[in-house]
């Protein structure tokens, strides 16, 4: 592929990705939009302001793209598929959130020049994305202990000036302890029902890896399934048993308490009428029931070769 002769591109740059910044010089856009240009000299670059992601998206779609590349982290990305998904425009990823777990899963080089490069020479491929309640997602979706730790570490990252990783960290460890577990909940999947009450649900889009620190990461994008993990377990001390166990085991088998399933389709009730959670990164705010489900090959990607 070369996306700066024979591809039709635009590029969307999320102003507030971490490692945008390190590009600035003087003008704020000068540093990011050198490097891109010479790659793509003939690419369209936006800068969208907060707030007009999806009305940028849209106007760019209008003018029919064969690629948009997106620098951001896996939010960004998000927003950016839910708008091109089921169709033939594809996404080529330029990593500059804080996680980017998207781009990790797809061996995307974390280095701004090596995945510009990686985009040019790459491929055109279709994976699956998960959806819950119509919006699609790309790497997974959690409720419970994660929504809360979310909500504690953007609550102080502005006001203490402590990195986003060194909050998360501690957010975790503080929602492990102090989050409310979830209660009365069932879930409904191949004509099974299971009750419980839980600290946590985790689902991804496809199966999920079980090498040692690798908890969060996939090989195969293509298996057409939900990968669902959640645990019984409420005490604060199992919990950060079970979480070092993640972290270490090579098979998830052996964690204790940890359940798991694949499914494609799964739906999730309890008594309140909406729940917060943590779609790719971002908070969200959804009404109950939540109806999951996999679309296999729904969303054109750029891999490296």
């Amino acid at each position: 592929m070369r996306c700066a002769k024979d591809k039709k591109t635009a590029i969307i740059i999320n102003k507030k990705a971490g490692i945008i910044s390190k590009y600035r010089r003087g003008n704020p856009h000068m540093g990011i939009s050198d490097a891109l240009h010479s790659a793509c000299p003939h690419a369209e670059i936006y800068f969208p302001e907060p707030g007009t992601m999806e009305s940028t998206v849209g106007k760019i779609i209008r003018s029919g793209p064969d690629i948009i590349i997106a620098a951001g982290g896996d939010g960004t990305l998000n927003a950016i598929a839910n708008q091109i998904v089921d169709t033939d425009i594809a996404l080529g990823i330029l990593p500059a959130g804080t996680f980017n777990l998207v781009a990790n899963d797809l061996s995307i080089p974390l280095c701004m020049e090596n995945a510009l490069q990686a985009i040019i020479q790459g491929t055109v491929q279709r994976i699956d994305t998960g959806e819950i309640n119509g919006r699609i997602f790309l790497h997974h979706v959690s409720i419970g202990i994660h929504a809360y730790a979310v909500r504690l570490r953007n609550a102080y990252l502005e006001k203490t000036g402590i990195s986003k990783i060194s909050l998360t960290f501690f957010s975790m460890l503080a929602s492990v302890l102090l989050a409310p577990r979830l209660s009365n909940l069932l879930l409904e999947t191949g004509g099974k029902e299971i009750k419980l009450r839980a600290p946590f649900i985790f689902i991804g889009n496809n199966r999920f890896e079980t090498a040692p620190f690798a908890f969060l990461r996939r090989k195969n994008f293509n298996e057409k399934c939900l990968n669902v993990f959640y645990t019984r377990c409420l005490t604060s001390a199992s919990l950060l048993k079970m979480a070092a166990q993640t972290l270490l085991e090579r098979d998830l088998k052996k964690v204790s308490h940890l359940e798991s399933m694949c499914t494609e389709q799964l739906r999730i009730y309890r008594r309140k009428p909406y729940i917060r959670l943590i779609m790719d990164g971002e908070i969200l705010k959804e009404s109950i029931p939540l109806t999951c489900r996999i679309r296999p090959q729904s969303l054109c990607i750029v891999k490296p070769v």
